[in-house]
């Protein structure tokens, strides 16, 4: 499923977050899961949030919730998360990523069966 994103620039973090299944096709034996992949590019310790909304094909609200994220200075790392969904559907899902130094949005898709 497609993923769009801001084009990369110089950025004083970059921000990858992708599905755990490369489909995006999640159930209950394979749960909704994300990879975050962060980098900061400063030489101090960066603190944001991610907020996501998980959307209907009527754009409707399904789910939302937020996560803090430390990045430490010039260090890169991956973290898996999980997402507790399992209504069957197809759903946008909108990160929107918010360090001081920092802000963008991701869209992606998922399906649940």
């Amino acid at each position: 499923m497609g993923y769009t994103q801001q084009p990369k620039m110089y950025a004083a973090i970059d921000i990858s977050i992708y599905p755990a299944r490369v489909n995006g096709d999640f159930s209950k034996k394979h749960p909704v899961k994300f990879f975050l992949i962060a980098k900061n590019n400063l030489n101090t310790a960066q603190k944001g949030n991610i907020d996501y909304t998980i959307k209907n094909l009527l754009d409707e609200i399904e789910q939302a919730g937020k996560m803090e994220v430390l990045v430490s200075a010039g260090k890169k790392f991956k973290e898996g998360f999980l997402i507790n969904f399992s209504k069957p559907g197809i759903y946008r899902i909108e990160f929107d990523i918010n360090f001081p130094q920092h802000t963008e949005k991701q869209i992606g898709k998922f399906i649940y069966q």
